[in-house]
């Protein structure tokens, strides 16, 4: 089930298109690499899909969320 809802949060982008990139689009395909590369861990994966179907529509806010619970803060201004 939660792969049905990780399709919604994650749509397919046309490459053509990459220049004109919105930045929820950037995130996608952020999350998409991530979700399927290496670099995380299965657990890792689980706990970000879970935020991608709680921020169902807003990719940018489960990243977020997700950088955060890693401890990973934005800079300072």
């Amino acid at each position: 089930m939660v792969e049905v809802l990780l399709a919604d949060a994650l749509p397919e982008l046309p490459r053509e298109e990459a220049d004109r990139e919105t930045l929820s689009e950037q995130v996608v395909g952020i999350l998409r690499e991530v979700l399927e590369g290496p670099a995380l861990c299965e657990a890792a994966k689980v706990r970000l899909r879970r935020l991608l179907v709680t921020h169902r529509g807003h990719p940018e806010r489960a990243l977020l969320e997700h950088l955060r619970e890693m401890g990973v803060e934005p800079p300072a201004p």
